[in-house]
């Protein structure tokens, strides 16, 4: 299970700094295809996570609330759309930590 819509929040806004850092990287580089790919990437996760708060806070507001769809932001945060590392943080940003450029 992925948690918390706090610890949602909590990947939301470490996936939003490392998007700002690409962005930077990009900006300073030579276009680098690997960049854009990596931006591309984390762009979605984010989205995905966005499109799942937002899921959750619909079906948490219903009278009667089915706790599937709400755990998986009504299909939202299925297995393929955010990969998770052990820690709970999302695989792309969890990596990118432990192997700095």
């Amino acid at each position: 299970m992925l948690g918390t819509n706090r610890d949602l929040t909590t990947m939301q806004e470490l996936l939003d700094f490392e998007i700002r850092r690409f962005n930077a990287m990009a900006k300073g580089a030579p276009e680098q295809a690997w960049i854009r790919h990596r931006l591309v990437r984390l762009t979605r996760q984010r989205i995905t996570l966005c499109a799942a708060l937002v899921n959750r806070r619909a079906e948490a507001a219903k009278n009667v609330v089915d706790f599937s769809r709400w755990v998986s932001g009504n299909g939202a945060l299925g297995k393929r759309n955010v990969r998770q590392d052990r820690d709970g943080t999302p695989a792309e940003v969890s990596r990118r930590r432990r192997n700095p450029m």
